[in-house]
Order: structure tokens, then C-alpha cells, then sequence
């Protein structure tokens, strides 16, 4: 779902990595999300940047 969302809106280009809350099996309010995302990249988490997408 997320990469066509991204690809309708013509920014699926735009990102380097993809990841989501079902990865972690965490939503808001814990920040696991982030902290994975920022692991799997190498990357502190004020090097990244989130983008929400509902149904």
C-alpha cells in the first residue's frame, strides 16, 4: 500500500528506505519505529524524517 501511494502521488522517488509500523508491531505513542528505521540505515533519528499514510 505504501509504495502506491507514494508511486500516485509521484513521490515514490523522492525516498531512500520504506518502513512501517507492521514491522515493529508498535504504533504512536512508542518511537520503536523510529529507532528500527534509524538502525536499518545507520542513521541517528534526528536524520530522519517520517511520513504518515492512512487508508
Amino acid at each position: 500500500m505504501m509504495k502506491e501511494q507514494l508511486s500516485n502521488v509521484a513521490i515514490f522517488h523522492l525516498f531512500d528506505a520504506y518502513y512501517s509500523v507492521d514491522q515493529v508491531k508498535k504504533i504512536k505513542p512508542f518511537k520503536d519505529i523510529y529507532l528500527f528505521s534509524a538502525k536499518q540505515e545507520e542513521l541517528n533519528t534526528k536524520d530522519i524524517v517520517m511520513v504518515a499514510m492512512h487508508d
